[in-house]
């Protein structure tokens, strides 16, 4: 969900600052998502260059003559029509807190410095929730075709095959690919005093609605723990769009104990 959301907001205001990784490498600062493509593979380029760009982020590519996309349809169109609700968790109140928070308790410059940093440009006018009818509306629209990199998604829009690549990801969500570590198969252990056992009951589950009420009352005992929850919460409820009542992300909590580790990730 992330990825179509964080596009759509930079598209809107044309001015929104997102960092273009590649390869665990910061390449450039763009200020319009539409500048950025054909970016050198293991090429290390200094965070200050210039980058000169000549295509669109994403490679759109007409069709054919006479060619029907709608034959490369994952989801026919007859299908389409639907008279369920979508139900959405990622709320947008969520930076304003983090701001408010962290900038009370002096954590906001380090929040700056993460991986979720360009979360906190998002306009002050996209009030309330994002945009998940759109993007189950996009996700209608997704095709494969012959010829098509298995590793990434391409859709149909306007008459138009557009593709979502490892290269758009990283631009829209300033996210990184790599080699995932270990930690989803390690059973979780409550690291030593380590912010969950400290703030919350050593037994039982840990729901985010609890870690949310707590980083709200703001007042750490230890320097560095109210950016260890934003970065939770945000992770869980902006990325993975999870609801309150449900259980946090275990992995994460052990993750995020190394605020290096977790800005790398998954490197």
């Amino acid at each position: 969900m992330i990825i179509v959301t964080a596009c759509s907001a930079a598209c809107e205001t044309c001015q929104l600052k997102i960092s273009l990784w590649h390869n665990g490498v910061c390449r450039a600062e763009i200020e319009n998502v539409v500048e950025a493509e054909n970016l050198p593979e293991n090429v290390n380029v200094a965070e200050t260059e210039n980058v000169t760009q000549n295509e669109n982020v994403g490679v759109i590519e007409e069709p054919l003559q006479n060619e029907d996309l709608d034959q490369y349809l994952l989801h026919p169109r007859n299908t389409w029509p639907y008279d369920i609700t979508i139900t959405v968790h990622c709320k947008l109140k969520l930076i304003h807190d983090i701001k408010e928070v962290l900038g009370s308790c002096g954590e906001l410059e380090e929040f700056k410095k993460s991986c979720f940093r360009h979360y906190l440009d998002l306009p002050h006018y996209m009030r309330g929730l994002f945009q998940a009818q759109y993007i189950h509306n996009l996700l209608l629209c997704q095709i494969r075709f012959p010829g098509a990199n298995v590793g990434e998604m391409w859709f149909v829009i306007e008459n138009t095959k557009v593709r979502l690549g490892k290269r758009e990801f990283c631009l829209c969500t300033g996210l990184q690919f790599g080699v995932l570590p270990d930690i989803f198969l390690k059973d979780y252990v409550l690291v030593k005093d380590g912010f969950h056992m400290r703030y919350f009951a050593v037994d039982g589950y840990l729901l985010l609605d609890q870690l949310l009420n707590r980083f709200l009352r703001g007042e750490f005992d230890h320097k560095g723990d109210g950016l260890k929850m934003a970065l939770v919460l945000i992770a869980n409820n902006n990325l993975f769009t999870q609801d309150y009542l449900r259980q946090v992300t275990y992995w994460l909590m052990l993750l995020v104990e190394d605020i290096q580790a977790f800005n790398s990730f998954p490197l």
